[in-house]
């Protein structure tokens, strides 16, 4: 999945394109990428999540569940009451994104996601690598 970019996601042989809600609209990736192509959306309620199916989202994404960075006014309480309200709106899975790490990931999934997005859980990860000599 490419995160904003439907022109790179088709360039490069992606499975699909999300999409926030400041970037090309769900109808006009529809009507650009092959049926099969994977998209989807970000919502902040139900009524977005019914739009976004209705133009041709393949899933929705309701944010964000914990803070981050760029966005500080949510929390998980808040998220799990938005999550049920989009769940019940539409028959796509929901997943949730937005400050989503190891630490409360279960959480996370026991409070209804059907699947999680994490950006800086992997661009902040720090590995351990070796090197063959």
């Amino acid at each position: 999945m490419v995160n904003d970019w439907l022109d790179v996601a088709l360039s490069c042989g992606a499975d699909g394109v999300h999409l926030g809600q400041g970037d090309l609209q769900v109808h006009e990736a529809r009507a650009r990428a092959p049926r099969e192509f994977i998209i989807g959306a970000s919502v902040s309620c139900a009524a977005d999540a019914i739009l976004a199916v209705q133009h041709g989202a393949d899933y929705v994404a309701a944010s964000p569940v914990f803070p981050t960075a760029s966005k500080t006014r949510c929390g998980s309480r808040l998220w799990h009451r938005r999550n049920q309200a989009i769940k019940r709106a539409v028959d796509v899975p929901v997943v949730a994104i937005g400050g989503i790490g190891l630490h409360n990931v279960q959480e996370v999934l026991e409070a209804g996601a059907d699947g999680i997005a994490v950006i800086s859980a992997v661009v902040g990860a720090t590995g351990h690598h070796s090197r063959r000599s």
